[in-house]
Formats: C-alpha cells, structure tokens, sequence
C-alpha cells in the first residue's frame, strides 16, 4: 500500500479520522487490494460523505458498501482497566471498501 501515489495523503487523512475517534477500526485484508472499517457515524451517508474527502477517493479507493453493525462483543473492553472502559455504541458502521485497480500503483 504504501507505494501507491499521494500514499502520504492518504494515510494522513486516515490518522486524523483515527485521532477525532471516527475510525475505531481499520485495515486491508489479507488480498492486500479490499479494507475493512469500524467507524462511528450517524449514518451511511455521514461515512460516504466523509470518504468522498480520502484523497485516494475514486483513485486508489472505491466504497463498495457502508452497513450498520451492532457489537455485541468486545473483547478489548475486557482487557482494559475499569476507569478505560467505555460505553460501546450501537451505532457503529461497519464500512468495507476496495481499491478500484490492483497494487502497485505507480508513484509520483
């Protein structure tokens, strides 16, 4: 991933939704090629909306669907001391997006 053009750009505008506590949750699987999100939102629209802004958007990113997902589960709650442990939302969504041509893209 990382060799793909405006990679710095990119992973910027994914550290800052990390830090404002949008995106919970994130990563590629393990083709390398599709990324799941957990974010917090208020709706489908609200996530399209905020990734129309990625500056990999219709380039590097296309969002092949955006769902609600209610946690029933979370084990990193569990392990946490008490006074770090939140209130986990049911209004999570559970984003799943792929990048619209294969790696690498060339650089520059």
């Amino acid at each position: 991933m990382q060799e793909q053009s405006d990679w710095p750009a990119h992973a910027s505008f994914m550290d800052e939704l990390v830090k404002s506590g949008v995106v919970v949750l994130g990563g590629p699987l393990g083709d390398e090629h599709r990324v799941v999100l957990v974010v917090e939102a208020e709706s489908q629209d609200t996530v399209r909306a905020m990734l129309a802004r990625d500056p990999w958007s219709e380039t590097h990113l296309r969002v092949d669907g955006v769902e609600p997902w209610t946690i029933r589960l979370d084990g990193r709650r569990a392990q946490s001391p008490p006074e770090a442990r939140g209130v986990v939302s049911s209004d999570c969504h559970g984003m799943h997006a792929s990048a619209s041509s294969p790696l690498p893209h060339p650089t520059g």
